[in-house]
């Protein structure tokens, strides 16, 4: 859509699916380089550990990758082109992103484009039926709350998904003069019935919420309020003075999280001994190997 309206999306871009026939319109680069960077440092796209913030943030990145990462921004902006990275890995690596872009000459701002919680829940067990909804639940809030913590401060948008299905001119509209640049604007005839062909209601495919889900009344309680605040940022274009409220939701979530984890400790405990256990039997296995080849030797 953004293309459309006069934004560079770099090539190549992944290719469509049958998940996705439309395409991504995320760069292949960007895509492998930030895959790379969050298996480094063990963190997942939709991980609902708190503690992956740190992992991220404390991680060291080598003056190589940043260079990389830069020389790929210069040339993706070329001429001073207005360019569109999409790829929701960038939720965990905003703060790289936006170090190199500078670097390169640009003015970074970030659009916060969300779905309803069960609208995502069901998309993400459609690709992983085996991730359960709670944790996938857990994942979208802690990835939801990193979003807007990282790019406090910065200039930035709110949408909401089903905003854009409804209306995309207007959402559009307010995006751009929540990130300063609505004179720059222009909807041309042409880009207006082409958009108008791309976005339909067949976009829509999960129409899900969380009813009838067994989810515990803790973490439900908080994906509503967290999407409450996230309805109320894209109706205005920006968080508003909700930091607080976004804050509190992190200190629930963080403490929810955390005796969470006490509770599974020693089914946790379990499984490492039982992965100690087969590391011994392996190593006594390789040894035992090793001593019959000297032998024969």
């Amino acid at each position: 859509m953004l293309r459309e309206l006069g934004w560079h999306v770099p090539q190549p871009e992944i290719p469509a699916n049958e998940m996705n026939p439309r395409g991504f319109g995320e760069p292949e680069w960007a895509v492998r380089f930030n895959s790379m960077t969050l298996e480094w440092a063990n963190v997942h796209i939709s991980d609902a550990r708190p503690r992956a913030w740190e992992l991220i943030d404390g991680r060291e990145t080598s003056a190589e990758r940043r260079r990389a990462l830069t020389a790929w921004l210069v040339r993706s902006i070329g001429a001073g082109r207005d360019v569109v990275i999409k790829d929701p890995r960038l939720t965990w690596l905003y703060r790289d992103w936006r170090d190199a872009a500078i670097e390169a000459g640009a003015e970074p701002s970030a659009v916060i484009v969300s779905r309803t919680p069960g609208e995502t829940l069901a998309s993400k067990l459609t690709v992983n039926p085996a991730r359960g909804v709670t944790g996938g639940l857990a994942g979208w809030i802690n990835v939801c709350l990193r979003a807007e913590r990282v790019t406090r401060g910065e200039r930035r948008a709110f949408v909401t998904y089903g905003c854009v299905l409804a209306d995309w001119e207007s959402t559009v509209t307010t995006m751009a003069s929540s990130l300063g640049s609505h004179d720059g604007l222009v909807v041309t005839a042409g880009a207006r019935g082409r958009i108008d062909s791309f976005i339909d209601p067949s976009l829509h495919r999960s129409h899900a919420d969380l009813d009838g889900l067994d989810l515990p009344d803790s973490i439900r309680e908080l994906a509503d309020e967290l999407w409450g605040l996230l309805q109320a940022a894209a109706r205005s274009g920006s968080s508003l003075d909700a930091d607080g409220a976004f804050d509190a939701l992190r200190e629930r979530y963080e403490a929810l999280y955390k005796t969470s984890e006490a509770l599974v400790e020693s089914s946790f405990g379990a499984v490492e001994r039982r992965i100690q256990r087969q590391v011994r039997r392996l190593q006594d296995e390789l040894a035992s190997a090793r001593g019959d080849v000297q032998v024969e030797g």
